[in-house]
């Protein structure tokens, strides 16, 4: 019996560290496809393109700034909508609300969007942020091989992540988020059309489901690094 322990034992630890290997790889082959030693380099992005939601057409810009800076513009019924963090603060600017004073962000938008400004995204350095991965195995994301890896926030929040298992690009993002009508909702994020940009793999086409349900899609258009900007674009302005 004590035999038979003892080799259980082993074989734990064995799998253990198999495990702890395979997600280790699965992350060099991650970043390496994705381009990260030239991402680490970058100091800022702009993404422009067209969002389709409800029926309806957007065009918007997103500018990102590290370390963790971002701000989005979207053309709505010709009105401007401005989505901003600043590392600190995050507010908003939505005309249709009755105002173009900048707002704060409602309570339920402020973590995800904190955690959206992250430059590299939750996989890179995941241990100074404070984040625990986990490796569980190989899921069907849409007809293709993909490791999941579940990520584990400081606050406690979780975001599952699926890498193709072929071409180690992310093919998809699922977590339980806020909704609107109360309670919590799965939120799933497909990733696709990837293309190189300046060495960087850039997902064209991004889409949307909350409840398996399309609620948005996203084609991104151009994308372009290290272009100047403004840093003060990313601060609150004054109310008119």
């Amino acid at each position: 019996m004590k035999k038979i322990i003892a080799l259980m034992a082993i074989f734990a630890i064995f799998i253990g560290t198999t495990t702890a290997q395979d997600l280790s790889e699965i992350l060099e082959n991650y970043y390496e496809v994705n381009g990260q030693d030239k991402l680490s380099e970058v100091k800022t992005i702009t993404i422009t393109g067209k969002i389709f939601q409800m029926g309806s057409e957007f065009s918007f810009t997103r500018i990102g700034m590290r370390p963790d800076k971002f701000r989005l513009e979207a053309d709505i019924m010709g009105q401007k909508m401005i989505q901003a963090f600043n590392g600190t603060d995050a507010w908003m600017i939505a005309p249709w609300m009755g105002s173009t004073d900048p707002q704060d962000i409602p309570a339920d938008q402020l973590k995800p969007m904190k955690k959206e400004a992250d430059f590299d995204g939750v996989l890179f350095k995941y241990e100074e942020k404070g984040i625990t991965l986990e490796y569980e195995g190989i899921e069907d994301v849409e007809g293709s091989d993909a490791h999941k890896i579940k990520a584990t926030y400081e606050d406690g929040d979780e975001v599952s992540i699926f890498i193709d298992a072929e071409n180690f690009v992310m093919l998809k993002m699922e977590q339980l988020l806020p909704s609107m009508m109360g309670g919590e909702a799965l939120t799933e994020t497909f990733m696709s059309n990837y293309k190189m940009v300046d060495g960087m793999a850039v997902a064209y086409s991004i889409e949307t489901k909350v409840q398996g349900q399309v609620t948005a899609q996203i084609k991104i258009e151009t994308v372009e690094y290290d272009t100047e900007v403004d840093e003060s674009i990313f601060e609150r302005p004054a109310k008119k």
